[in-house]
């Protein structure tokens, strides 16, 4: 039987999304986007070109938190962004 460690098992269940979500990590007061699938490369270029950094370790995108992160990242989701999904509190912390 092979053994997992508890930092793969908590990678596995930080990363599992099933639509791009918007969230906001208030400890470290930042927004954090996560995707179901890697987005495509247009996607990609507009993300980091907005300042966005990856985390390899938790499978999110992450800035610290601007209302103009924060636009663009709704403006990128467009109708996923809804109330319900901004904010939602993510189980775990992005920044690895």
């Amino acid at each position: 039987m092979r053994r997992t460690s508890r930092t793969s098992q908590k990678r596995a269940a930080t990363t599992t999304v099933t639509v791009p979500t918007l969230t906001e990590n208030h400890a470290k007061e930042g927004l954090e986007l996560r995707f179901p699938d890697k987005p495509a490369a247009d996607v990609l270029d507009r993300i980091k070109a907005a300042g966005w950094h990856w985390s390899r370790f938790s499978g999110c995108w992450y800035i610290h938190r601007s209302e103009s992160a924060r636009k663009f990242a709704e403006g990128l989701l467009g109708p996923l962004a809804t109330p319900a999904a901004v904010g939602t509190p993510y189980p775990g912390n992005c920044r690895g």
